[in-house]
């Protein structure tokens, strides 16, 4: 347990210079955006201060990528390899760094918008803040982090698995890489179709639907199978599994 830890302190460490340029660009966007409140329409200004977290998913994937391409530039790979350290530990410890990323970068946004344009958010939704219960927003806003926590560690692991796949060729590395990871997401898809039906006696999502009429509001629910959601799920995780006993037993450093 030790030694993975000090993994993840390893990899923690290495993105620090990544987290505080995502820090820095942020509260600069939003600080910006904070000077035009008067000048711009509200809705504008509200608008525009979403546009940081829409990046959020390319840089994880970008992370993802860096974390063992910089083993092989700094020359690391080969003594990672050579460690009495199971393989699931390296993968596992790079894949929790990149949620751990994830969900800083998402609080990150989130105290950065409410901190500089919280006169414009509360401008445009302060009325309709107090019409739902506070158990709704935080029962929808469970609901949404569970659903986006799953499609990251999706795209996390899938990315993880194609560029170690990739690594096993000398030529053409990034090409193989996207090839690898467009025919992991096909067969995703057509797995997951297959295995669905084997989860559904997993529990549905409820989320509750408020409606506004005639000055009140009326409550609905809906509900959600995630059983279409978790088959895939399952086929990454196997797909990670591959990948973490390529890096371990297959794959050359080159």
């Amino acid at each position: 347990m030790k030694s993975y830890l000090q993994l993840i302190k390893k990899e923690l460490r290495a993105l620090r210079w990544y987290l505080g340029v995502l820090m820095f660009l942020t509260l600069g966007w939003h600080l910006f955006l904070a000077t035009r409140v008067q000048r711009w329409p509200a809705e504008l200004v509200f608008g525009l201060g979403w546009i940081p977290i829409s990046f959020i998913p390319i840089w994880l994937l970008w992370i993802s990528v860096q974390m063992y391409r910089s083993e092989w530039n700094q020359d690391t790979a080969y003594l990672l390899l050579s460690l009495p350290i199971p393989g699931w530990q390296i993968t596992t410890s790079k894949f929790l760094v990149v949620m751990i990323a994830y969900v800083f970068s998402v609080v990150l946004f989130a105290a950065s918008f409410f901190l500089a344009l919280g006169g414009s958010i509360m401008q445009i939704v302060g009325d309709c803040l107090t019409l739902f219960p506070t158990i709704w927003y935080l029962r929808t806003g469970l609901n949404a982090f569970v659903l986006s926590v799953l499609l990251v560690s999706s795209a996390t692991m899938l990315t993880h698995f194609s560029y170690i796949s990739a690594r096993m060729v000398k030529r053409f590395q990034g090409l193989v890489m996207v090839w690898i990871l467009v025919l992991s997401v096909w067969l995703m898809e057509r797995l997951g179709y297959v295995i669905e039906p084997l989860l559904r006696w997993v529990p549905w999502m409820t989320f509750e639907i408020g409606n506004y009429s005639q000055g009140m509001v009326h409550m609905g629910e809906f509900q959600m199978s995630l059983a279409p959601i978790l088959a895939p799920w399952l086929i990454v995780v196997a797909l990670f599994a591959l990948g973490t006993w390529l890096w371990e037993t297959q794959i050359e450093i080159v």
